[in-house]
């Protein structure tokens, strides 16, 4: 068994074997009591799955989506917020201090989120036949779905669509003979409210996004995230 000690930036939690070599665990809280199964060991490092949860941290919670753990959109549901703003505070100031060399004289401020969840304004879907979703955790099968906590509320209705809709031009849809993957969608709404959606790798029309006093236009296929 093992005790997680923290978070890693991956969103694994970090505990040590009785060798004292770290073990990430997905899945998994500080403070959390796990039992686990080794995947993969290493001369400095080892990776485990999560088998039994003994006893649970002090910042674990039931997380709102009933995907969770199976889809491999979201690492760290399980974790109250407060605890992943201090995780992600810790992450940073590690990087800066290992690897950047700085020595941070104080705490590095963070600006919360006023909502912890629905803030998502762009995501790219997967297309398997009817089905549409999200890549399920470390694997290329889709898990499908019509609810997602963290998509911004304007975009849920994409998900709920007829997957009729969603069928690229004849010849490319999945499964069709000599499509090697599924078609994926990118979706994204603007502060106006104004929702586009189009196949990745092809052209689609870009939002405008609010941000401060500034108004930024993101064009399809460009990466932008709350």
């Amino acid at each position: 068994m093992l005790r997680i000690e923290r978070l890693a930036a991956g969103g694994d939690g970090v505990a040590r074997d009785a060798d004292g070599r770290v073990v990430f665990v997905p899945l998994t809280a500080p403070g959390d009591l796990v039992r686990v199964r080794t995947v993969e060991r290493r001369k400095r490092f080892a990776r485990a799955e999560l088998v039994e949860l003994v006893e649970s941290g002090p910042d674990r919670t039931p997380p709102p989506c009933p995907l969770f753990g199976r889809c491999g959109g979201c690492s760290w549901q399980h974790l109250a917020y407060p605890a992943q703003l201090e995780a992600k505070r810790a992450i940073v100031e590690d990087a800066l201090a290992r690897i950047g060399g700085f020595e941070l004289s104080e705490a590095i401020p963070i600006l919360p989120s006023p909502e912890p969840y629905g803030y998502r304004v762009r995501a790219r879907l997967v297309q398997q036949g009817k089905r549409l979703g999200y890549r399920m955790r470390r694997s290329h099968a889709v898990i499908e779905t019509d609810r997602c906590p963290v998509l911004d509320p304007r975009l849920e209705p994409v998900l709920g669509r007829p997957r009729e809709e969603w069928r690229g031009a004849p010849g490319e849809a999945s499964g069709a003979r000599g499509s090697a993957e599924p078609p994926e969608w990118e979706v994204a709404v603007g502060s106006d409210g104004a929702v586009r959606s189009a196949r990745t790798g092809r052209a689609g029309a870009s939002v405008d996004q609010q941000v401060g006093a500034d108004r930024l236009r993101v064009s399809h296929g460009v990466f932008a995230q709350a």
